[in-house]
Parts: structure tokens; C-alpha cells; sequence
């Protein structure tokens, strides 16, 4: 994968330059514990870094701390584990992942995972491994025969932690991740979910930093129709529990059945980021969804076109989305610079 822009891929060289381990988890009473594995690392800044990873038709989200610490969520397509993200890993100089969370279980969430995991010389197993510390998903197994589902277990083996609803983790630096929905249930309530509906199982992540608050949730349905069928409306049940945020990563690839008009207006996002694949079968990102986005009043930026809906005013990158957060709210994406409304 190339980058467009070399100044980005000099930044992130200069603040991706070491790398660490350890992370401090919490249990959802606010207690504190660290990994025996934590080592002190020289601060490299108040930088937090996120990348939407470009991987084509799927999902795969990388975030590295001002302590240098490493986090994915999802790993993408078959393939795009090897062929997307472990050489933008490579380019940065990474090779230890911290920890890995698990939306859900649909391939292209998954896919890529084995192949992160068994790195560059595709063999689990050996050295050059890139087994995360700690692998956080909604437990439990996949319906049906699912060859994908399988590798990815062989892969992560006995580092899998099922995560809960209202669940935090505190990493280095400031940053912490807060479970706010999972398998169709919050703090709050839940709503009851097929087994085999895997996108209502989609675990909601709010990413916070500073002042700096992004949410990320998979495929979470929002009520929208799949077909003739009416999808369960999980994002209006989270919603409140999110509040505004600056950056939402736009649920289940820009499909019309998420990201309705009530989660929009919660959530009230300055920023709204589309991971999809040019040439999908889905008509992703759908014309009805960017137009709800648009009368948001986010800005929207798309790793690829897709093959739905189009807005003249949105932006396509052709690659990977960067952004780079500092602690007194200002941030930029791909260059363009915001302030977060949340700071006071």
C-alpha cells in the first residue's frame, strides 16, 4: 500500500520510532491492575495516533499511544492481514501488538487476524510472531461452520478475554477504552439478538483521550432494512450511553442499516469515517446513509469509493485514514486540522 502523502509517513515514523509492552487493565468497578509484562518506555509525546487501516471491503483499525504502546481493532479481509497491514506495521516499525479487540466474528472483521498474528514470514508459530498480549472478544463460538472463525481461534489461542458491557482499559498515556455495548447488551439494558445475527453481537468501543472522544463499533445495526428484513436497532440503545463524540468510525461499512438519523444526532460526530472497498457486492457506502451523514454535518472521509452512493464533498483517500490526536483537543485527519468541541 503506498502513502499519498510522505510527511504523514514521516510523522509517523518520528513518534512510531519505538516500540513497548504492557497495558493497565480495569474491571468495570475501576480497580487497577498491570500485566507482569509492563515495561517503562521512553514518553515519545502527547500524540495518540489512529489509522483506518485501508484494507478494502472490510475493517481493521490500528492505534498507537504516546507511550508507544500498540493496539488493532479487527484485522481486515483474507489477505489483507498480509498484503495491508502487517507492511504499514513493518513501515512503522512495529512488531509487538499490545493488545488486539474483536468486533465480531464476520470475515472481514477476522479474516486477516492469522495472518497479523503468524507475521512476515506467514508461519504461526515462530519468532517473528505477532501473538497480542491480550485478545478481547465477545466470547462464546460462531453459528454454523465457519473455516475463518476457526483459524482465527487457532491463531490467539489461550489469549482470548471475553469482554463485558461497561468494561474499561486504561492504557499508557492517557488513553482509555470503555466497552459500551456487546452482544446486544449495555449498562443500561440490552435488546434481545438472534445467534446467528453476528453484526448484533458487534462490540462498541468509546476511545477517549484527553478531550478527544471516538467511537467505534463494528457492524451494529441501527433499525435499517437488510433486504425485506428489518435489522434490530442496537445503535439507538447505545446511543445515550456515547454521547458526543468527534470521530465516529461509521458502523458496518456505510450499509444503510446503520447509522440512523437518532444515532447521528446523539453522537453528533465532527468526523465520520467510512472504511469500505471499491467493487463490493454490498453497495457500500449506500446513498441514504451519506446523505444522513451529510445533514449531520460531518465530514466524511472514505478509504476507498466504494460502489454505492457518492458526495462531491466528501473525501477519498485511496488509503488509509490518519489521524493524530493532541492532548488539548486538536486533532487532524489526513492533514486537516480540527479542534474537539468537548474541550472546556
Amino acid at each position: 500500500m503506498g502513502f499519498k502523502d510522505q510527511g504523514f509517513f514521516i510523522l509517523l515514523i518520528f513518534f512510531l520510532s519505538i516500540s513497548c509492552q504492557g497495558v493497565i487493565h480495569s474491571t468495570s468497578s475501576g480497580d487497577e491492575f498491570s500485566d507482569s509484562s509492563t515495561s517503562e518506555t521512553e514518553n515519545i509525546g502527547d500524540t495518540l495516533t489512529l489509522v483506518a487501516i485501508d484494507v478494502g471491503q472490510g475493517d481493521s483499525t490500528l492505534i498507537v499511544t504516546p507511550t508507544g504502546q500498540t493496539i488493532l481493532i479487527d484485522g481486515g479481509p483474507l489477505e489483507s492481514g498480509k498484503n495491508q497491514v502487517l507492511p504499514l506495521l513493518a513501515q512503522l516499525g512495529i512488531y509487538h501488538i499490545d493488545a488486539l479487540f474483536v468486533s465480531h466474528y464476520d470475515g472481514d472483521h477476522i479474516g486477516g487476524i492469522p495472518e497479523i498474528v503468524a507475521g512476515y514470514d506467514q508461519e504461526l508459530g515462530t519468532s517473528d510472531d505477532l501473538l497480542p498480549d491480550h485478545v478481547y472478544d465477545r466470547g462464546g463460538d460462531k453459528k454454523g461452520e465457519d473455516e475463518l472463525f476457526e483459524d482465527y481461534l487457532t491463531a490467539v489461542g489461550n489469549k482470548r478475554i471475553v469482554m463485558g458491557a461497561g468494561e474499561s482499559i486504561l492504557f499508557d498515556g492517557g488513553l482509555t477504552i470503555d466497552c459500551l455495548i456487546i452482544n446486544g447488551q449495555t449498562t443500561k439494558g440490552a435488546l434481545e439478538i438472534a445467534d446467528d445475527d453476528e453484526n448484533a453481537h458487534s462490540m462498541g468501543l468509546l476511545i477517549s483521550y484527553g478531550s478527544f472522544r471516538y467511537f467505534t463499533a463494528g457492524d451494529l445495526p441501527g433499525g435499517g432494512f437488510s433486504g425485506d428484513e428489518q435489522t434490530t436497532d442496537l445503535e439507538s440503545l447505545v446511543a445515550p450511553l456515547v454521547g458526543s463524540v468527534d470521530v465516529v468510525h461509521v458502523n458496518h461499512h456505510g450499509s444503510n442499516t446503520s447509522s440512523n438519523e437518532f444515532f447521528m444526532n446523539s453522537l453528533n460526530p465532527t468526523v465520520a469515517l467510512i472504511s469500505t472497498g471499491d467493487d463490493n457486492g454490498y453497495g457500500h457506502p449506500h446513498a441514504d446513509l451519506l446523505n444522513r451523514l451529510n445533514e449531520s454535518g460531518a465530514e466524511i472521509y472514505l478509504t476507498e469509493e466504494g460502489s454505492g452512493g457518492f458526495l462531491p464533498s466528501s473525501h477519498i483517500l485511496n488509503d488509509s485514514i490518519f489521524i493524530f490526536v493532541e492532548t488539548d483537543g486538536n486533532y487532524t485527519v489526513n492533514g486537516d486540522l480540527y479542534q474537539s468541541p468537548q474541550q472546556n
